[in-house]
C-alpha cells in the first residue's frame, strides 16, 4: 500500500488545492493518506515552512505546484 503523507498548515488555500489533488488522484488507488500540519512541530516547521503545500509519496518529496499526471505517475511507480 502506497503511503502519502501530505505537509499543510492551517489557512493555507494552496494546501487545500494539494488536499483536493491527492484525493482526487487516490481514487481507484490504494493508499494511505496522512495530512500533518506544520505548525504543531518546530522541526517540520523549520523544514517545510516555505515550501507548503509538500506531498511526500512513499519518502518521494513532490514540493508544490504538482500537476495531476505527475502525481498520477509517482503513485503508479510505487506500486
Amino acid at each position: 500500500m502506497t503511503t502519502v503523507t501530505l505537509y499543510t498548515r492551517t489557512g493555507c488555500h494552496l494546501c487545500g488545492e494539494a488536499r483536493a489533488l491527492v484525493m482526487r488522484a487516490g481514487r481507484g488507488r490504494e493508499m494511505r493518506i496522512t495530512e500533518v500540519d506544520i505548525d504543531r512541530d518546530p522541526v517540520l516547521r523549520e523544514l517545510y515552512d516555505t515550501r507548503v503545500p509538500v506531498v511526500m509519496v512513499d519518502g518521494e518529496s513532490l514540493d508544490w505546484p504538482v500537476s495531476f499526471s505527475h502525481l498520477c505517475a509517482t503513485l503508479d511507480t510505487q506500486l
